[in-house]
């Protein structure tokens, strides 16, 4: 007897991609890839390819029932910008209810809107879409300007001390990551800042890793370190993600959300619907909970179920490896033996002879630390070899 096929979509087809798509063959389904690089790195782990603007979900729809493809889900991961599509497709299948807020897991203009509407507390902020707007922005206080609807913290400004000129700067800088030629000018708001990467199913949250970013030296380098329930209120933020996970209507999966804790209230900064993909949740949360989010991502949206538990949490951290000085970067070694048992990974992104320089951004991120221990002290110490063990060598 022949078995139908079935089959997973998945937008968009970078290289984080790749784990989810692994785990949905295993699992027996075929797996189709939307993308619109024809070489993205996820395509040739597709069963079919499909060339296409993200946001075409009309294109996306016909190139399926061309191929007479009724998928039993499709699944945004990583990209914002496959939110949106995604919803449209699952909803054009039947496989998601109407959700009259699902614009605010895309574009930030439109969370801030719907948080203000709903009552939940965030920045004060501005919505630019030309240039002209900027004269009604007050100059003040320390201003936020970031693209509406980019991920990644790509495009954004912080201005201690805004003013016209810089205003205007940052507000174009913006634009450049902008698809929609939106930017949104936010009031800083003074606290720690957090980042919180949990998932929800039932509208109860089955797994949650708060981190706090600390900036190093003040250029691109960030420590990422995860926070236990003695230092933070655990509890308290599991409410209001429950409280605004019903609010918006989420069907469940992974939620990556930046909040600043100032004076015991949260203000929300951003919120991502992100499903399954990039390193914190295949490899950094599933070190420290035990939860494997990949594997959660599949079962709800397949299974509509979910029985995998959090393990024990342990503590972890993220480093990035900067340039010492700019210039052609010959090697990058480490003395470090790693441990088999993953205790300490570390992932190089840089090619010998590439020229770097000190410039803030993502291209001086030259490799990536992760270290996991059983205690804040363990880490510390863990961490302090790893990194001076490092050698950067230029020409």
């Amino acid at each position: 007897m022949h078995m139908k096929k079935k089959w997973v979509v998945v937008i968009p087809c970078g290289l984080e991609v790749i784990p989810t798509i692994e785990a949905a063959k295993k699992q027996g389904y075929s797996v189709a890839g939307v993308d619109q690089n024809p070489e993205a790195p996820a395509m040739k782990f597709c069963d079919l390819g499909i060339v296409s603007p993200l946001n075409d979900f009309e294109h996306i729809l016909y190139v399926l029932q061309t191929n007479k493809i009724v998928p039993e889900c499709v699944i945004p991961i990583v990209s914002d910008k496959a939110v949106f599509p995604a919803y449209m497709l699952n909803l054009q299948f039947g496989k998601t209810p109407i959700n009259p807020n699902i614009l605010a897991f895309y574009s930030k203009s439109v969370l801030r809107n719907t948080l203000n509407t709903l009552g939940f507390d965030n920045p004060f902020y501005f919505v630019v879409d030309k240039e002209g707007d900027l004269k009604h922005v007050p100059l003040k206080s320390k201003l936020i300007i970031k693209p509406d609807d980019s991920s990644g913290s790509r495009g954004i400004t912080i201005l201690e001390k805004p003013n016209a000129k810089n205003l205007k700067e940052a507000y174009q800088f913006a634009l450049g990551f902008s698809a929609n030629k939106k930017a949104v000018i936010e009031e800083y708001i003074p606290g720690e800042e957090y980042m919180v990467d949990c998932f929800v199913h039932e509208k109860e949250v089955k797994a949650l890793l708060v981190s706090r970013k600390e900036k190093i030296q003040d250029k691109v380098s960030i420590l990422i370190q995860t926070v236990n329930e003695q230092e933070f209120p655990y509890a308290k933020l599991k409410k209001l993600i429950t409280k605004l996970s019903k609010a918006l209507t989420y069907p469940g999966g992974p939620l990556h959300i930046e909040v600043k804790l100032q004076d015991g209230k949260f203000y929300i900064l951003d919120l991502a619907a992100r499903g399954g993909g990039f390193s914190v949740y295949n490899f950094y949360v599933k070190k420290c909970l035990g939860f494997d989010f990949v594997q959660a991502t599949l079962d709800v949206f397949l299974q509509k179920k979910l029985s995998q538990k959090c393990g024990t949490f342990r503590e972890g951290l993220i480093y990035f490896i900067t340039p010492e000085k700019a210039g052609t970067l010959n090697n990058l070694t480490t003395s470090f033996q790693v441990n088999p048992k993953k205790d300490v990974l570390i992932n190089y992104y840089f090619t010998k002879g590439q020229s770097v320089s000190l410039d803030v951004t993502d291209g001086n991120r030259l490799a990536g630390i992760y270290c996991f221990a059983k205690n804040k002290q363990a880490l510390e110490d863990l961490f302090l070899e790893v990194k001076s063990s490092f050698h950067q060598t230029y020409a």
